[in-house]
């Protein structure tokens, strides 16, 4: 099919899958019977975990148990989930769309103006306020990095996504954020035995430098994300809000990679709520999205979430989404996001000589020391998780 000089791409992409529909109904089969086979697992093999849970409820599938963990290694994964509140509450920008109109659902970001002549903090509008840091097997902080959606005009640059290829980047430099670290250090992404391919599984070494790597994420990830994860072989991701539009398939990925019955090894990483390691911002995140679901929008009752300048008196362009990257963007977020950063600046330490262990281990105190370290290293040399040493 020639693609004329006036058909864009999508015009051509449209035209030919309308065209291999047609061809296949004319043949006689179904579109639904081209696409999939509802019926069996056919070519699974009697062990595959996909034939374990092919007739059984979804429920189980998605039932990974509760994480269980020291109460030393807790409080590790406390320090980092509130370092990702706080590089949230410090690069926060609710500019959705724009930062100018009236924000009804940010009321304290309004920097001056009133009603849609408003003026709200933050500039321009980057991506949506979602963050992850990757953390070492030793304890040590590697990197971070935001969604940049908006800048890039596009629906995949996630942070997870995006940090991950910086990651596998960094591993080749030998020099870390920290200038207090020598030239020869790098992080400890792999130990030398780690690195070693692994019979029937792989013949590579970057499949399996990021092992012993967790990241911590602040919304639940979603399937691009825990797809790349999983080719990177990454150990855990700590997630500290639930995202009810991504169905649990970090889970559903998590079981479906292993055999039956098998904890960590290679495959998806295992998702972990930062409520299962203690951290209470993650049932206010959840609360405070269900209530702005609630309220949000522009008929009877309702708080729009947006009015653009000049449509004081026009609700017709009033927006009222109910997306998650809408909350994320409101003063409930906000505050819930200072918080973090207030109990990291606050946090005490009940077992701050705690090592685990491996003599490159860092201690609690450490780890939180490095933490504080690199929030202020990334607030003023990170810009964002765009480029930067």
């Amino acid at each position: 099919m020639p693609i004329l000089p006036n058909q864009n791409r999508r015009h051509f992409v449209t035209s030919l899958m309308g065209g291999s529909l047609a061809a296949m109904a004319a043949g006689g089969v179904s579109a639904t019977e081209g696409r999939a086979d509802s019926q069996t697992a056919q070519g699974v093999a009697p062990d595959d975990p996909v034939m374990h849970y092919w007739n059984r409820p979804l429920s189980e599938l998605v039932d990974i148990g509760p994480y269980t963990a020291p109460a030393e290694e807790m409080e590790r994964h406390r320090v980092y989930a509130n370092l990702v509140l706080a590089l949230l509450h410090g690069y926060f920008n609710g500019n959705k769309d724009g930062d100018t109109g009236d924000y009804p659902w940010r009321s304290s970001q309004r920097i001056a103006g009133s009603g849609t002549q408003s003026l709200y903090a933050g500039g321009r509008y980057l991506g949506h306020n979602i963050c992850c840091v990757a953390v070492d097997g030793d304890g040590d902080i590697i990197d971070f990095d935001f969604n940049h959606n908006s800048i890039f005009n596009s629906s995949v640059e996630h942070a997870e996504a995006r940090l991950i290829k910086r990651i596998f980047s960094l591993s080749d430099i030998h020099q870390d954020w920290d200038s207090a670290v020598g030239a020869d250090d790098r992080w400890n992404l792999s130990s030398s035995a780690e690195k070693a391919p692994m019979k029937g599984q792989m013949d590579d070494d970057y499949g399996r430098s990021l092992s012993n790597v967790t990241i911590y994420t602040s919304l639940e990830s979603c399937a691009q994300c825990s797809g790349i994860m999983t080719l990177a072989n990454i150990k855990q991701v700590v997630f500290l809000q639930p995202d009810p539009s991504q169905y649990m398939i970090g889970k559903i990925m998590y079981r479906l990679s292993r055999p039956v019955g098998q904890e960590g090894g290679p495959g998806a990483p295992r998702p972990i709520s930062a409520t299962e390691v203690g951290i209470e911002t993650t049932a206010r995140l959840d609360h405070d999205y269900k209530t702005f679901q609630a309220a949000v929008g522009t008929g009877l009752g309702k708080t729009p979430f947006y009015k653009p300048p000049g449509s004081d008196n026009d609700p017709a362009q009033w927006s009222g989404g109910k997306s998650i990257t809408g909350f994320l963007c409101s003063d409930l977020a906000f505050a819930d996001f200072r918080s973090g950063r207030e109990a990291l600046d606050a946090m005490t330490l009940a077992h701050a000589d705690f090592r685990p262990e491996g003599q490159q281990m860092l201690t609690n105190m450490e780890v939180l020391s490095q933490a504080r370290h690199f929030l202020n290293y990334a607030l003023t040399e990170g810009r964002r998780g765009t480029p930067h040493r």
